[in-house]
């Protein structure tokens, strides 16, 4: 006669596999952001009063591990202005983890030397126009690591100063007595999803 213990599945193959599950999550845990998928927060400030504001496109992007994504600033000026390099390139390491973001013409790479963060940005978008009525959008990329590597998490504060000048006629470079000079804070809350 078979005992009515023999009859019953054994529930040992789902435990195991429930130990895995929550193994794998521990580990994914313990490995902070790497390989998984980010929620970038984006806030915009200008730090005094300018002929132009500025404001970012998006205030909420993703961006994962290896990748990168892109949102714009969005310049709006009541008279024209010549805007002196908004090629915003920074770049925060925390231990072996980077983020970084870079403008048009400029990109990131980790020296091999030192393993400090550089950027490599061309001259054709230094000085960009904002004319009335015309909003001028300068894209930032926001790179998910740096050469393969692991991407950091956390609240990262950039400020870029801006040097501007009145434009004058089609003028797309500075000509005369500077303007002003402005800070824009771009703070970025990047959080694991």
């Amino acid at each position: 006669m078979a005992s009515a213990r023999a009859s019953v599945p054994s529930r040992a193959p789902l435990i195991r596999r429930m130990l895995a599950v929550i193994a794998l999550a521990v580990a994914a845990a313990a490995c902070g952001a790497e390989g998984r998928l980010l929620d970038v927060a984006i806030d915009t400030k200008l730090d005094s009063v300018a002929p132009f504001q500025v404001r970012t496109s998006r205030a909420l992007v993703a961006l994962e591990r290896g990748s990168t994504t892109d949102h714009a600033l969005v310049f709006e000026s009541t008279q024209p202005v010549v805007l002196d390099d908004i090629r915003w390139t920074f770049a925060s390491t925390r231990g072996a983890r980077v983020f970084a973001t870079a403008g048009h013409g400029c990109g990131p790479s980790i020296d091999t030397d030192s393993g400090a963060v550089q950027f490599a940005c061309t001259e054709e978008y230094r000085y960009l126009v904002v004319k009335p009525g015309e909003p001028l959008t300068e894209t930032i990329t926001l790179y998910g690591g740096i050469d393969g590597g692991p991407v950091a998490t956390g609240r990262f504060v950039f400020r870029q100063p801006i040097t501007w000048w009145h434009a004058s006629g089609d003028a797309l470079a500075p000509q005369g007595e500077k303007g002003g000079e402005v800070t824009v804070t771009l703070t970025y809350d990047v959080r694991a999803r």
